[in-house]
């Protein structure tokens, strides 16, 4: 009873304290591109700015969270806030290329000790039966927290200044991280040896290795991941310039754009969440993928308004099947054992899609026409879904 009190109490923790970490991450996002181009960055240089940040994600998210198995969660939580916290703060004070490039890298960081280590923590603090629906919860609150303080983050920028947001940014991560000591215990070291031998040991690519050797379903399931990912990658950036450029749409139809994507997310995250624990996290992965290649070439066929604000809605709603099923299905191929880990591993072909896929999209963009991105999408998509069906088939055995 005691462990399931306690058990409860983690997942308020991280639901709560996780809502206002993304809150603040997703404040900063919103204006740190812009921001920097009013102060001389160019588009080409935020970019790779950008891909720097996601390689940090990709490669240092399995360490990150092989850290988490070994000393507990609760510390990892904290220093990803502690790590946005002071980025935020130096970009505050001072804008430069080192403060632009320490932003970025402070960033990734961030997120590589923060989206593992939650996701593990999830899965230990539910039964795993109900997992996919508090993953859905879990991802519901996180978005509408994060779409009300880019709201914010607006607000301040006209009101006051367009640096105010990130003094404002580095508050909110400030607030998540007396949420995360309070809620989530500190657990116990698995390894015993000072802070220098543990972090050496979090680093240890050749137990990396082993790990997915021992484990090749969890290996193959990243790889077969990662085409659906860099699909996704080429045309995330570019929804709203098409909207803009291609579809016609002022900066007031864009943003009803982002809108209606976000709502179609709210509104699928716990319906699919309930279905996933019903049917299975593999298959409702798999239509996942199905359903995601025409509802991503719809997207190129948007010649107004109406229509681009419904097969936005429709991208939104069935891109919030992927999250919960693909976070369950990563608990159950590893068993629960080295669940950071795992976790971890899993965003490393989420990295290496968001380094490439941007430069990939905005190539097919100038060389193909904008339509070209969707369609190129939908097929790498196509090609993840017999890989998964493997990965499934093999689970099953």
């Amino acid at each position: 009873m005691v462990k399931k009190e306690w058990k409860d109490r983690e997942f308020k923790g991280v639901l709560i304290g996780g809502t206002v970490y993304q809150a603040a991450s997703s404040m900063q996002g919103t204006i740190v591109s812009p921001f920097l181009n009013n102060r001389g960055f160019s588009p080409s240089q935020i970019g790779l700015l950008n891909s720097v940040s996601w390689g940090i994600i990709g490669f240092a998210s399995m360490p990150c969270g092989r850290l988490s198995d070994i000393i507990g969660r609760r510390a990892p939580l904290i220093l990803s806030s502690f790590l946005g916290m002071a980025a935020c703060i130096l970009i505050y004070f001072v804008t430069n290329p080192f403060t632009a490039l320490s932003l970025y890298v402070l960033i990734g960081f961030s997120i590589a000790f923060f989206t593992p280590n939650t996701s593990a923590l999830i899965f230990e603090s539910v039964e795993s039966s109900k997992a996919p629906v508090f993953f859905a919860f879990f991802y519901l609150a996180t978005l509408i927290g994060a779409s009300f303080s880019s709201f914010i983050s607006g607000w301040v920028s006209n009101v006051f200044a367009i640096e105010f947001s990130f003094l404002t940014a580095s508050l909110i991560f400030l607030a998540s991280i007396p949420i995360f000591f309070h809620y989530i215990s500190g657990g116990r070291s698995k390894f015993k040896g000072n802070g220098l031998q543990v972090l050496t040991h979090s680093v240890n690519v050749k137990a990396m290795l082993r790990m997915l050797k021992q484990n090749p379903h969890l290996g193959f399931y990243g790889f077969s991941l990662l085409f659906h990912e860099l699909g996704f990658f080429m045309i995330n950036p570019y929804i709203t310039l098409f909207a803009q450029k291609i579809v016609g749409l002022d900066m007031a139809g864009v943003g009803m754009v982002v809108a209606m994507w976000n709502v179609g997310s709210a509104v699928g995250f716990l319906p699919w969440g309930w279905i996933t624990a019903r049917r299975g996290s593999g298959k409702i992965l798999l239509m996942h993928l199905l359903i995601s290649s025409p509802a991503w070439a719809l997207l190129a066929s948007s010649n107004s308004l109406e229509s681009m604000l419904l097969y936005v809605f429709l991208f939104g709603l069935v891109g919030a099947m992927d999250l919960p099923a693909r976070r369950t299905l990563t608990a159950e191929l590893c068993q629960g054992e080295n669940l950071g880990e795992a976790m971890g591993f899993l965003e490393l072909s989420n990295g290496l899609s968001g380094m490439l896929g941007g430069a990939i999209g905005g190539f097919f963009w100038e060389a193909f026409g904008p339509g070209s991105i969707f369609y190129a999408a939908s097929i790498l998509t196509l090609i993840s879904t017999p890989l998964l069906l493997i990965v499934i088939r093999r689970k099953q055995c």
